[in-house]
């Protein structure tokens, strides 16, 4: 009805064009706008996508870097384990060998000191049981 109300057909075709074209040039402005915030948004949607993917991306690469140097300590706390291992391992045949060495050396002094305790008892015997004990002694 906009244009048409109380006009001749003449006047009618004339003011709706005229309100057409007015409304066209107002609607231009903002089509404009509308066509300029779909493209701002179509670019901020591509660069947030952009942006997302390499996120993406330097957290993938920073996980595999984070395995890797997990993988490469998990690796020299084995090698470690396994070095104390061999040095705990070899400490004890060290501490077992002194001991041994120690032992050894007490024994012959307990054997020494055991030795001159029982020369000086045989001492004490009389001449004849040394006699019978040289005599049996020689006999075998």
């Amino acid at each position: 009805d906009g244009g048409w109300r109380g006009r001749t057909h003449g006047e009618a075709r004339q003011g709706g064009r005229g309100q057409r074209e007015e409304a066209k040039e107002e609607e231009d402005p903002l089509v404009r706008r509308r066509n300029e915030l779909v493209l701002l948004d179509a670019n901020a949607r591509a660069e947030g996508e952009k942006r997302g993917e390499r996120l993406v991306r330097e957290v993938e690469e920073e996980a595999k870097r984070l395995m890797e140097e997990a993988q490469r300590l998990k690796r020299e706390a084995e090698e470690k384990a396994d070095r104390l291992k061999r040095e705990a391992e070899e400490e004890a045949q060290r501490l077992k060998r002194e001991a041994k060495d120690i032992f050894a050396q007490d024994l012959r002094s307990v054997c020494a000191d055991l030795e001159a305790a029982n020369r000086k008892l045989l001492g004490k015997l009389p001449p004849e049981l040394w006699q019978k004990i040289v005599d049996e002694y020689l006999h075998q």
